[in-house]
């Protein structure tokens, strides 16, 4: 008995089978990059889209060859074809993306895959519900099993091939690819067809389909495209969520490593290098300096040209520094016009001033900014490792030390460390042993500086910052003396005060009704090797002040919070608990890592300074603002930008999606008896403000009535 086909079911078994060759070659290069159970489930559903695809081309197929008689199908051998492909497909798939490609994986693959496609076909064909079975061409089969094969082999060296391919073009070569599988498989499945032979008056065992097999076609093959085009819209999804990650990683992986303004290397990257340079040294007796700069009139510069004509100018120092040392020699920006260069191989001590010479000389030449020539000069300060004893630590402030008797010689210059710079840091231990008695002396004090809403202006928290007014050496910055109470183990009073004193005067604030919504403190590291105390302490400041714990927010840097995460999980878990909150100063100025953040969720991150500055001037800070405000809202969170100076920089920040700002240009920092005046003034602003409103609504109700 022969037959007739259709040739519009067989052009649609033709798309049917381009469609998923297509799909397979897509699923093949996602599955190969995805692992753990992400990749298990890829590779799953991957077999079932494949495996429909195959299976419904080939039934399609089938049913585009039309008997003189009526036609229905076993259906539990139909399904078991169908679970033959995409066992079938499962294998391929786990093939491409689990091995190298070698002649023995794609002849073994070629083999189990061409003989499982045949199975699956000539399973379809005996699904026939007719009588007498149809018989089968013996050379035909063979044809037909070695075309299976042949097509199999081509498309796992084209899925081999294709699997890393990140080129503009891989749609065209995927869509060309599948085209060439699409023939293949169409041939192996004609020519089985062709193998097939009906005996004159075969009849159909079974009651005849109630759908004709055209429109039964039809069915089955859009349906199969449209799970095919939806298992791509799918992976479409997921790969692009997985490029945003790797983008999102990789922007903090920058700005943890790299300056944002220069692309030179920050300090934690200069620190590592130096350690491994201390290293080298004690195992291959290879000698190295440090070089400590920074820029003689740059503050001018800022003052007179603005931020963007500094940023312009450190970017231009930046790339004549890069420009001007040996390739295995680190340059790195340290913050504002600071640099730090780490000589390798210094045979001698002219080596390392016969450098510094050089960045003097390269430095000194005219910059064009705008309409502008602008002329700087630098200090140097150099040190070198005169023992074993030396740390890169000791090393580090050598160089400072030298760097600052350059100045004190006049600036220009470059001055080497030597033992009578030691004398200074004699002045620092004296330093050390005042500040154990300045609590106890009432020589340390709170400032607090205004945080707002930017586009309303309105105070929504308050910052405490840190003040030594030293009896003898006047005002003392914390960036000079919290170091030395770290290294000196002061720090856990000077924290435990910091907090009671800021509990204390929230609570007097509270008692006057003007208490801002939260005040953020910051929580240093030689408080958490205390462990739980920290806690402990808090917990009896709520309980002494009668304060809400929603009230204070613990500010972290980068690398205490992941220490903190490290080694003291349970007593982040306690304060959260109870209710504080908790946010990351200069985000991204350290080292970031979103598995760190996960486990200690926080309310705010701040934005630093340094890219507040540069964003107005340099579209990598710019960038990298808007990187962090992204991160934020994934994360849930808030931003706070630091250092606000103009109202460019706040219209800036407020079309980035930064909604809250500190900074000169909204107040400075203020003494408690200030800041009390200011939130007075804000509370009564805001009393009239509602007086105002709610009189407009009563005059609107008497005009009503």
């Amino acid at each position: 008995m022969l037959g007739t086909y259709s040739l519009a079911l067989v052009g649609l078994s033709f798309v049917v089978a381009v469609a998923a060759s297509y799909v397979a070659f897509a699923l093949a290069a996602h599955i190969s990059s995805t692992k753990g159970w992400a990749g298990a489930y890829w590779l799953a559903g991957g077999a079932v889209a494949m495996g429909a695809g195959i299976w419904s081309m080939h039934f399609v197929g089938m049913l585009a060859y039309e008997l003189p008689i009526a036609m229905s199908y076993n259906f539990a051998m139909t399904l078991a074809s169908l679970v033959i492909a995409v066992l079938v497909s499962g294998f391929a798939l786990h093939l491409v993306a689990r091995s190298r490609p070698s002649i023995a994986n794609l002849a073994a693959g070629a083999a189990i895959m061409g003989i499982g496609i045949a199975s699956m076909h000539y399973m379809g064909m005996d699904a026939m519900n007719v009588a007498p079975p149809p018989t089968h061409s013996g050379r035909l089969v063979v044809i037909s099993l070695a075309i299976a094969i042949a097509a199999s082999a081509l498309a796992l060296s084209l899925a081999f091939r294709l699997r890393n391919d990140a080129s503009a073009s891989i749609m065209w070569k995927r869509l060309l690819a599948a085209l060439a599988m699409g023939a293949g498989i169409c041939a192996m499945h004609y020519t089985g067809m062709a193998a097939t032979e009906f005996a004159p008056g075969t009849i159909c065992t079974s009651p005849s389909m109630e759908i004709s097999q055209f429109w039964l076609a039809v069915l089955v093959a859009g349906m199969t495209l449209l799970f095919l085009g939806a298992t791509m819209l799918i992976l479409t999804i997921d790969v692009r969520l997985a490029h945003q990650l790797d983008e999102a990683n990789a922007r903090i992986a920058a700005l943890a490593r790299e300056d944002p303004l220069t692309g030179l290397a920050n300090r934690r990257t200069f620190m590592e290098a130096l350690e491994a340079a201390f290293q080298s040294r004690s195992r291959d007796k290879t000698d190295f300096a440090v070089l400590f700069l920074d820029l003689d009139g740059f503050k001018d510069v800022n003052d007179g040209l603005g931020h963007a004509a500094g940023d312009a100018l450190i970017v231009n120092i930046a790339n004549r520094l890069r420009g001007n040392v040996r390739q295995d020699d680190i340059v790195a920006r340290f913050g504002g016009d600071e640099f730090a260069i780490l000589q390798r191989n210094v045979h001698a001590a002219t080596d390392a001033m016969a450098l510094a010479e050089k960045l003097g000389v390269a430095i000194s030449r005219p910059v064009r900014i705008g309409h502008e020539d602008v002329s700087v000069t630098s200090s140097i300060g150099i040190a070198q490792a005169t023992d074993a004893r030396t740390t890169p630590a000791d090393l580090m402030i050598r160089a400072d030390l030298a760097l600052y008797r350059a100045k004190d010689d006049g600036r220009n210059c470059s001055r080497f460390h030597s033992s009578d710079l030691d004398s200074q840091m004699r002045t620092r231990m004296l330093l050390a042993r005042e500040l154990q008695t300045a609590i106890e002396r009432g020589e340390m004090e709170l400032l607090y500086q205004p945080q707002v809403q930017i586009a309303t202006g309105r105070i929504i928290g308050l910052g405490a910052h840190l003040q030594w007014n030293h009896p003898a050496r006047g005002v003392i910055s914390p960036s000079v003396f919290l170091p030395i109470a770290e290294r000196t183990g002061t720090i856990p009073a000077i924290a435990t005060w910091m907090m009671d004193e800021a509990c204390r005067q929230m609570q007097q604030w509270g008692a006057h009704g003007v208490a801002p919504a939260v005040l953020s403190v910051s929580v240093y590291n030689g408080q958490l090797k205390t462990g739980t105390e920290l806690f402990s302490d808090l917990a009896v400041f709520l309980e002494r002040y009668d304060i809400p714990a929603s009230s204070i927010e613990l500010v972290f840097d980068e690398p205490v919070l992941m220490r903190a995460t490290e080694r003291f999980a349970p007593t982040l878990d306690a304060l959260r608990q109870r209710g504080f909150r908790m946010a990351i100063d200069n985000f991204g100025m350290g080292y970031s890592s979103i598995s760190y953040i996960a486990a200690a969720p926080v309310q705010r991150l701040g934005i630093p300074a340094s890219l507040v500055t540069g964003a107005l001037g340099e579209d990598p800070c710019a960038r990298a603002v808007r990187a962090i405000v992204q991160i934020a809202r994934e994360l849930g969170a808030e931003t706070i930008a630091d250092g606000v100076q103009t109202q460019a920089q706040a219209m800036f920040l407020l079309a980035a999606g930064c909604e809250q700002a500190q900074g000169a240009f909204f107040g400075q920092c203020l003494s408690a008896m200030e800041a009390t005046l200011l939130l007075r003034d804000a509370a009564a602003a805001r009393t009239e403000q509602e007086a105002a409103l709610q009189s407009g609504r009563s005059g609107r109700r008497t005009s009503a009535a």
